[in-house]
């Protein structure tokens, strides 16, 4: 069989097993999230997602082209039938291109997540004893980051946030005016899994992106 190994059909079960359960994780992206004051939200992704089993599976030698072509098409499945994904193509090594706009009342629903509750990358939730939303991004734990530093595979990409509500809390990275209309944008720069993770200065804080508005 020359450099390919050999594989059993048990650990190719296990790896679609997982890939079927869509844990998706952002590469390369670029989010845009706008919050009126009434508490409806905008938000677009436009980038890069990975299976990281599917990922590792590749990198590291494990699937054979026929067998990576199964479980791309059972993902490329699974991502299409979220009503929010407008575009979903397959990059190769286990990354794919995802284009994800969704638009709700978040007064009404409580809670938005990107990309889906098991891959929450990014998550909007109103509190209606606080009177907030609150935006928060992915927290990564040490382990974590050094998982994916060993994998090669890190996200890279920003976070905006326009509202001209009031804020009352954030850790953006820039404020500006927005460009269109009232209000301000919040800016993150993501750069590596350790802008996720812990503050150097403060290990009980994260550094993962975090806003409140008042309502």
């Amino acid at each position: 069989m020359g450099r390919l190994r050999a594989w059993s059909f048990g650990s190719f079960v296990v790896v679609l097993a997982l890939a079927l359960a869509g844990c998706y994780f952002p590469v390369r992206f670029d989010a845009e999230i706008a919050l009126a004051g009434n508490g409806y939200y905008d938000i677009k992704f436009d980038g890069y997602v990975t299976d990281l089993d599917l990922y590792r599976g590749i990198t590291e030698g494990k699937l054979l082209p026929p067998q990576e072509a199964e479980i791309v098409a059972a993902i490329r499945k699974d991502l299409a039938r979220e009503k929010a994904a407008k575009a979903v193509q397959y990059h190769g090594k286990g990354v794919f291109r995802l284009h994800w706009e969704k638009t709700g009342d978040l007064v009404r629903y409580k809670s938005v997540t990107f990309l889906r509750r098991n891959s929450n990358f990014i998550m909007l939730r109103y509190d209606p004893e606080k009177s907030v939303i609150v935006l928060q991004a992915m927290k990564m734990g040490r382990k974590d980051i050094e998982r994916l530093r060993d994998a090669g595979l890190g996200p890279e990409g920003e976070i905006r946030f326009t509202t001209a509500a009031e804020v009352i809390e954030h850790n953006a990275h820039k404020v500006s005016d927005a460009r269109n209309g009232p209000g301000k944008t919040y800016v993150w720069r993501i750069r590596s899994a350790a802008d996720l993770g812990p503050d150097p200065a403060d290990q009980s804080r994260s550094l993962a992106p975090h806003l409140i508005v008042a309502m």
